[in-house]
This record gives structure tokens, sequence and C-alpha cells, in this order.
């Protein structure tokens, strides 16, 4: 039966939960992450507003039609769900690294699962001990957390460093779409591709050459680092970060002001970029885009979609781990999983779904000469693709088979971008070279093992370069090259005089001695936010790097 009375009695604790979890962290997280989304805060406000309203309302009609005592205990389990809440997401919230499709290594996190679980255990038990005071003190408890919230957002709020709306506009993204119909340098990044792994699918799928047909194979690559990290501004600038400065001032000087990008640009190249927006505050550019910005040419599922994405990192945030684990669920993130029309980890499935759109709205422009870097999330771990790009149900576990599989998905997304840039009659007269940013540890059987075989395979990067109107067979080069060549190959072969560090990769001899250094260190993801790379360790080979007996440490 209805009872005004107790929803009345609701009200506060209702109000006071909704508007900390649907509100005030949210808006929070969204302040202190805001280059993770596309869209602005006001953007993003009305369906969180309105998903807290219709909250709201169902759990005020719920109480209305509970009997007394249940009613009471629910407003005691709402003032409790505050409290705890407000704890764990400001005061041991936890340092899982940042999201960005890498799997998180719970094991590593064990110390967090145990306090968790004894602040949980515990504050339940203390909530249900004070539930008499809770329900007669509710106003005052339920508007605690809240007014708290609120004082430590209002100098954030009124800094005014907040966007509040979208900075990425519809043009933007369309002009990534536009090709020139003239010269085109083309640069596609397969993240942590190995270079082994492309000589193991082609002596399996030899019909894989002809894909191939007009480029180079660089058997015998260096890259400089194991993580993307540094690894971007490797290859568009040729520079090595040797972990003198913070990195953020690295990455303006070799991004904004040595680049590839700003050379094509101050050479009157329409430029376009799809990477992670890491690198974006620094490159002058036509547009420098996110996997996810490409995504907006359905302004309401896009919105949903980044709502979700700021609801599940909210929930992420208040939760215990064991909740925690659910939510991210192997990266499937709960409820963007449900609002998503495509299943997998968020990068990867934007990965496949960006080639889609490439298909689908790929024409030729108005620019006389364009340059374009496209950077796949694929096969970068976790393992949950097969070959086919078909989504498995669960991750994989890491072996060489499930790495091959996922690897072939990344070089169908290229063949797929091929087919449609031979449609559009641009193929040939293309730049375009295919390159991962490092190796990856899946065990190739191929390659001698040593004891820093572990680290080694991660220095061994995929690298294929077809300059513009070749057309010969795939072939195989030996030459000792390095991914900081690419920047100054680039240009040249643009026909712009560079000063990037590297070697021109069509100049390297076969037989030539020439050191390499790849500089090894242990990642964890909450250093995407830090000013240094951990303590590296620096090894460098003058011969053939899948030796890795020729591989010395400095």
């Amino acid at each position: 039966m209805y009872c005004a009375a107790h929803a009345q009695n609701s009200l506060a604790a209702t109000f006071g939960f909704l508007m900390q979890l649907l509100i005030l962290l949210p808006i929070a997280i969204f302040i202190h992450n805001q280059t993770e989304f596309s869209l602005g805060l006001l953007d993003l406000l009305p369906l969180l507003i309105a998903i807290a309203v219709g909250a709201f309302i169902a759990i005020i009609l719920i109480a209305a039609f509970l009997p007394e005592r249940l009613s009471r205990a629910l407003t005691v389990v709402l003032l409790g769900l505050s409290i705890l809440t407000y704890v764990q997401a400001n005061l041991m919230p936890g340092n899982y690294g940042q999201f960005d499709g890498q799997d998180i290594k719970w094991s590593e996190f064990q110390t967090l699962l145990i306090v968790d679980l004894a602040f949980w255990i515990i504050g339940c038990f203390v909530i249900a001990a004070l539930r008499a005071w809770l329900f007669r003190q509710r106003v005052r408890v339920a508007l605690a957390p809240v007014l708290l919230s609120c004082l430590t957002l209002a100098p954030e709020l009124l800094q005014g460093a907040i966007r509040w709306h979208s900075t990425i506009e519809t043009e933007q993204t369309k002009s990534f779409f536009d090709f020139s119909p003239h010269k085109n340098i083309i640069v596609i990044v397969l993240d942590a591709f190995a270079s082994p792994a492309f000589e193991t699918l082609v002596e399996k799928e030899p019909a894989l050459s002809e894909s191939f047909r007009g480029f180079t194979y660089y058997r015998n690559t260096v890259a400089g680092f194991p993580t993307t990290s540094p690894s971007i501004p490797e290859i568009l600038s040729g520079q090595l970060y040797a972990n003198d400065r913070p990195f953020s001032s690295f990455l303006e000087n070799a991004l904004r002001h040595d680049s590839l990008p700003s050379l094509l640009y101050a050479n009157s190249y329409q430029v376009d970029l799809v990477t992670l927006q890491h690198y974006c505050f620094h490159l002058q550019s036509s547009s420098c885009l996110t996997l996810g910005d490409l995504m907006r040419s359905d302004r309401q599922s896009f919105s949903l979609r980044e709502s979700a994405e700021l609801l599940d990192v909210t929930l992420f945030r208040v939760s215990p781990q064991p909740i925690k684990r659910l939510l991210y669920n192997q990266q499937d993130w709960f409820l963007q999983n449900l609002v998503s029309s495509s299943s997998g980890p968020r990068h990867q499935a934007d990965s496949i779904q960006l080639v889609s759109q490439i298909e689908r709205e790929a024409k030729l422009g108005q620019s006389a000469q364009a340059f374009k870097f496209i950077h796949l999330l694929l096969p970068h771990a976790p393992i949950r693709t097969n070959a086919s790009c078909e989504f498995l149900p669960a991750k994989a576990p890491s072996s060489q088979r499930n790495y091959l599989g996922q690897a072939r998905c990344a070089l169908l997304l290229v063949e797929r971008l091929f087919a449609t840039w031979k449609r559009l009659g641009i193929f040939d007269s293309s730049t375009i070279i295919v390159l991962a940013d490092h190796g990856a540890q899946a065990g190739f059987t191929q390659l001698a093992r040593t004891k820093d075989y572990p680290r080694l395979v991660k220095a061994l990067p995929l690298l294929l370069v077809k300059p513009a109107n070749s057309n010969k067979d795939l072939h195989t080069s030996r030459a000792p090259a390095h991914l900081i060549d690419v920047a100054t190959t680039a240009a040249t072969l643009a026909g712009i005089e560079s000063r990037f560090p590297g070697r021109i990769l069509g100049e390297l001899k076969e037989d030539e001695s020439r050191q390499r250094s790849f500089s090894y260190y242990s990642w964890k993801d909450h250093m995407w936010s830090g000013e240094s790379l951990p303590p590296t360790t620096r090894y460098s080979t003058t011969g053939d790097a899948w030796d890795f007996r020729t591989w010395r440490q400095e």
C-alpha cells in the first residue's frame, strides 16, 4: 500500500546518494580526465541528470510501497552507500593505471583487494550497528558527502579550465576521410605487431605477398622502446626520449616543432592523424583525432557511449575491487558494452569500426597533397579477436597461435584499407608505410633463446615501405633499420628536405654495420601520466637484430 511518509523519509538519502554517484563524482572525473572524452561536460550532463531523475523517482516510489520496516532499511542502505562510496572514491580509489585498452594485472593489486574488502566488511557492520542513529540523522548524513564534494569541486569550477562543449567539429572528422587525388603519404601503425609475426604469416599464407606488392619489408628493424608512449614520437620525429627531462617537455619539442606532421603541414599538406589524445595536444595538423572522435557521425549514440564511459569509470571508482573486476569485464566495460553495437575492448572495437568507416566515407578531396597517420590498436593485447576480426567470447591466452590470429586480423584491416584506396585510384600513387611501434612477447620459435629474449623480442617491430608508383614483388631487406628512420624516409619520399635524425631507409646497405639501440623498462599503466620513464636498461646491436647473441647490454 502506498504511504507518503515512507517516501518522504527516503527523500534525503535518495537525493544524496544519486547526486553524489550520478552527478558530482562524474563531474570530478570528467574534469581530471577531459582529454579522454571527445564531448564537453554540458554535452554529457543532460543524460546523467535524466538518469538521476529517473532513478530518484523509481527509488522513491519503491520506498512508498514498502512496509515501514523495509522502507527504513532502504533509507539506511542508501545512507550507508553514500558514506562508503564517498570514502572509497576520494580516500582509497587505488591507482589501476590509464584505461587505454590494456588488461589490468589484478594479481599486482592484492594488497588493495584486502584493504577494499576489509573496509567494506567493517563499514557494513558499522552501518548496521548505527542504523537507528543514521535514520534519525538522515538529512544531515545524506547531505554531508554532497556538501564535501561541492566544496572540492567549487575551486575547479571557478577556475574555468573546463571544456564545456566539444572542441572537435564535425568538419574536422570529415576532413580525415578526404584523400588527395594526386599525392598521399599514409602511415599505418599496427600497435605491437612483431616483425616475426609478419614473416610467419606470409610463410603460412603466401598470397599475403600479393597484398603487399610494391612494399619492401625491413626485416632487420629495431624499435627504440618496448611500449607505445615514447614510440609514437620516435616514429614521428626520429627522436629518442633519453629520460633526461619531463616527458611533456620532450613531446612539445619533438612533436610540435620537429616532427613529420609539422614539416608536412608547413609545406601545405593536409595533415590528419588518428592516434591517442596523449599526442594530439602537441601536434600541428589539420586535425588530430582519437578513434572515438571519428565515431561521432551519430551524435546521439556517441553521446550515449561517452556518458556510459563516464558512468563506468565512476562506478569503478566507488566500488571494491571484486566489483571493479566485474565492471571492467576484461575491458568490455559493463555499461559501454550494453550500449555499444560491437563487443570487445573499446579501442580494438573502434579500430575495426574505423576501417569500416574509411571504407564507407573515404573520398577524393580538394587538397593537392595529404598526409594520413592511422594508429590502430591491433594486434595489441589482450587477445580478443580471431584472424577474421571476429571478437572472441572471452580473452584468449597470450600464446603464439592466438597472437598470430589477432595479428592476421590487423593485416586484414590493412588489406581492406588498400582495397579502398585502390577503388579511389590512389593506391599506386601513394607512399604507404605500415609499421609497429614495438614488438610483442609472443613466443616465436624461429628466434634463438637467450636470457634477454623476453625483453629483446619487443625490439622487433614490423616495418614495410611502399614508395609511390612502386609495383615490384614484396621484397625483403636485411638492411639495419631503426624506427628513427621513418620520419626522414617519409620526408624524402615526399620530396622535402628535413633534418630528422635517422637514415633514409632506401639508402641503407644490407651488409653495413650500424649500431641501433633499444631501451627496455618495466611498464605500468599509471606511468602514462608520469613525467619520465621507469629506470631503463639499454641494449644495442650492430648486426642481425633477430640473433639475440649480437645484442649487448650497455
